[in-house]
């Protein structure tokens, strides 16, 4: 076999397989630009009216803006007028605020030798004054201080009036380092207190000796001790006003209560008065039946009310607010009639009976 001719067939198969792949190729490649070329075409009449819709909405807006460019030129022209005035106006007001600011600093100027002077006066007044301050800091000091130890020893008095010797410790104790109760009574620890000394004709060395664990003693006077017991007597007093005039004295100290300013007696209820309290109280119930959103305070300053009104007028609302649905109206208006009058201290004309309390109201007004 010819060598040469095998491979010159060889090759021309080689070269046909390729032109078999162009001409696929080019084939593939036309059936692809034919698909676009109809692709366009079948999307043209959308393209084309869509930029007819933007053509149209171009012209409309430069038409838009020519009809309203005279209104923008007029407003930016009414503007500058504006400006223009403000600006007149306020070249105007110049001299005239330069001048109240020039005044306001000429003011300043002249004033500030007599500011200086006052401030001067002040501080010259303050330094003058600081060693009459210190001395009523000093006596308020003292004051304070004897304060203290007039009350340690009130509070001391009361634990050996009462012979509570160990609240009378506690008490010592408590106020040992502020030397309270006496001088010399810092950092110690106290155990026990002894009553020593003794009274003749001439002399009173009585005292209580505070003795502390390490043996030392410290003794407060007996006449320190009878003082803070007349002062614990004489005590703290408030004063009471009673509505009818009475004025009260309260010894806040011993709870006693004296009675300076007797009553007055066209202010203070009578016997007879008081009879009738408990008709108040069963108006005053009935309201607050009527209303259970009432205090006692309200229900009651209600009744009050109730009897100032005209006779017929409160019986009726009294009825209103308790008649029951088959009720005898006669004598639920009687009953509050009679209860009216009895709050009013006294019968009514055509019924001189004693007043008598509702049996279901008594349990209410029994002391």
């Amino acid at each position: 076999m010819n060598i040469g001719a095998g491979l010159a067939a060889v090759d021309g198969y080689f070269q046909a397989g390729e032109h078999a792949q162009d001409r696929d190729y080019l084939a593939k490649q036309r059936a692809f630009q034919a698909a676009q070329m109809q692709a366009g075409l079948d999307t043209l009449p959308d393209q084309t009216a869509a930029d007819k819709a933007r053509l149209g909405l171009s012209l409309d807006t430069s038409n838009a803006g020519r009809t309203v460019l005279p209104g923008q030129t007029a407003n930016a022209v009414a503007r500058q007028g504006l400006d223009s005035a403000d600006l007149t106006f306020a070249s105007g007001q110049q001299p005239v605020t330069q001048a109240i600011t020039a005044g306001a600093n000429r003011a300043a100027l002249d004033n500030q030798p007599k500011q200086q002077a006052v401030a001067t006066a002040a501080l010259d007044r303050s330094v003058a004054q600081i060693p009459e301050d210190k001395k009523v800091q000093a006596d308020t000091n003292a004051t304070q201080a004897t304060a203290r130890h007039m009350q340690a020893l009130v509070d001391l008095s009361r634990y050996l009036g009462a012979n509570d010797k160990a609240g009378a410790l506690a008490h010592v104790n408590a106020v040992a380092d502020s030397e309270s109760a006496q001088a010399g009574t810092r950092g110690k620890k106290f155990v026990d207190i002894v009553p020593s000394g003794e009274k003749t004709a001439t002399s009173d060395n009585r005292a209580f000796d505070l003795v502390a664990e390490d043996g030392s003693k410290v003794s407060i006077p007996f006449a320190a001790m009878s003082q803070a017991q007349a002062l614990s007597k004489t005590g703290k007093y408030t004063m009471h006003e009673g509505r009818a005039g009475d004025v009260h004295v309260l010894n806040e100290n011993t709870g006693s209560l004296e009675t300076k300013v007797p009553a007055n007696p066209d202010l203070v209820r009578s016997a007879s008065m008081n009879q009738h309290t408990p008709a108040l109280l069963q108006i005053a119930h009935a309201y607050k039946l009527a209303d259970p959103s009432l205090t006692e305070t309200q229900a009651l300053d209600k009744a009050k009310t109730s009897t100032e009104k005209p006779r017929h007028q409160a019986i009726l609302d009294l009825v209103s607010k308790t008649a029951m649905p088959g009720q005898d109206m006669n004598k639920e208006y009687q009953k509050w009639a009679d209860l009216y009058d009895k709050a009013r201290g006294g019968a009514p004309s055509n019924s001189p009976a004693k007043p008598t309390i509702d049996p279901k109201f008594q349990n209410l007004f029994t002391p």
